[in-house]
């Protein structure tokens, strides 16, 4: 695209021709609305590959929190001193003072 640009300008500064310069400088805003689109399509692509990255983490973390979830009810049931054990409620910050 450069090289199209270039030869695009020398036309519009060479040129005597109003005409001629008019259309070279339409051939340069279509040159740059191209290459904005296709800015625009990278970018567009970009989000999208991090938009499925981000599901994926999220997936993989649900996946953690239910093996720890797991982990955890499979370590009370299997201790029936932690399984049915009291506990203070000032263990999870609560006040009984209410």
């Amino acid at each position: 695209m450069g090289e199209a640009v270039k030869a695009v300008m020398e036309v519009m500064r060479d040129s005597e021709n109003r005409r001629t310069q008019l259309e070279a400088a339409k051939m340069l805003l279509s040159i740059g609305g191209v290459q904005q689109e296709g800015k625009n399509k990278l970018l567009q692509a970009q989000i999208d590959k991090l938009e499925a990255e981000a599901k994926i983490l999220k997936a993989q973390a649900d996946k953690l929190e239910g093996s720890v979830v797991n982990r955890d009810l499979l370590l009370a049931l299997s201790n029936p001193q932690i399984a049915t054990r009291d506990y203070d409620p000032k263990d999870f910050g609560v006040d009984d003072e209410m």
